[in-house]
């Protein structure tokens, strides 16, 4: 009988419930200013039940609200499955009160790195995708009134934005000739997500209209200065149209004369497969082709010019001096020591 629980229940699952041992460990971190949590590894647990991660998910959150972590200001989850939310929500997970939200309201900074939706024409599988999407946008919502810093980036394929799921295809609320009489007139579809105090946003790897774009900039114009879309590819509309707001917020298309593309450049230094090269042929390459050219001045080379003091160098004249005049222009322009410098004030 005991081997049968202990397969059931391992040891780490016993772990993972262990709220009064996290609601302590928590209670030392009062100096605790950003919480990181990463899931990764989470494709291969089933969807259709919880596992350990859901289990510890839910024992985090719960120390979280009740150890005094008044300096909590950052939350990162890199990574984080989609279910993953439903167990950090404070209002609708286990072991919620009505203060649960009152500790998630102390977050400026967020940051999560979501696994994509998973793709599949099944039915079950859709209707799961969308769950999903209702409780991210549930969870956005919460934490929406004091964020500040906002970065979000889809893991794997493209995703909808999390910023406007109300204006998604499949978020939207079906027709009122489809619904039964005693649903009509009810807001079936999620609301739009408001940021109060949003000043920095970015998104990466997902998937929108320019409409959507356009909205939320003009919607969050009073308070946005920084926003930044990664890797995000319209499905209607071009980048013009996603950044007009821009136009009436400034009053003039001067933006657009000033916009500036950013990209990674190599710089190739030298060839591959050349040999490297040391000092000692390279100084015996440069005396021969001064001796070269200067058989009728006399025997003048590069090192005895080097290997003279300073104290005993005199000033030669550029007429009868075999380095004056425009004699050396022309052997330097075609040595290895011609090379055009660039100089930016």
């Amino acid at each position: 009988m005991t081997n049968l629980l202990i397969q059931q229940y391992p040891p780490l699952f016993h772990a993972a419930t262990n709220v009064p041992a996290f609601a302590a460990a928590f209670s030392e971190l009062v100096s605790l200013t950003h919480l990181k949590v990463s899931c990764p590894g989470y494709d291969n647990a089933p969807s259709n039940r919880r596992s350990v991660v859901d289990y510890a998910l839910i024992s985090l959150r719960i120390a979280v609200e009740r150890a005094p972590l008044y300096s909590l200001n950052a939350l990162s989850l890199h990574p984080i499955h989609p279910g993953g939310l439903l167990y950090l929500h404070p209002m609708s997970g286990h072991g919620s009160t009505s203060s649960s939200a009152k500790r998630w309201t102390q977050i400026r900074s967020l940051s999560i790195c979501m696994e994509s939706l998973t793709r599949s024409s099944q039915p079950k599988h859709t209707q799961q995708a969308i769950e999903h999407l209702r409780i991210l946008h549930a969870y956005l919502r919460t934490v929406s009134r004091g964020l500040t810093r906002l970065f979000f980036r889809w893991k794997g394929a493209r995703g909808p934005s999390p910023l406007s799921l109300d204006k998604e295809p499949c978020m939207l609320p079906i027709e009122t000739d489809f619904m039964h009489p005693s649903q009509r007139g009810e807001v079936r579809g999620p609301r739009p997500l408001r940021f109060s105090r949003l000043r920095h946003m970015e998104l990466e790897n997902a998937i929108m209209d320019s409409s959507q774009i356009s909205e939320f900039i003009h919607k969050h114009r009073r308070t946005l200065v920084e926003f930044n879309f990664e890797d995000v590819k319209l499905r209607q509309g071009n980048w013009d149209d996603a950044l007009q707001p821009l136009t009436l917020i400034t009053g003039s298309d001067r933006w657009k004369r000033n916009a500036e593309e950013v990209m990674d450049v190599p710089i190739v230094l030298s060839p591959i497969n050349m040999e490297p090269r040391i000092m000692g042929p390279l100084l015996e390459e440069v005396d021969a082709a001064i001796e070269d050219s200067s058989k009728d001045r006399g025997q003048h080379t590069l090192s005895r010019w080097l290997g003279k003091p300073k104290s005993t160098v005199q000033k030669p004249n550029g007429k009868e001096s075999f380095f004056g005049g425009r004699h050396i222009t022309k052997l330097f322009r075609g040595s290895m020591f011609h090379r055009p410098v660039g100089v930016s004030a």
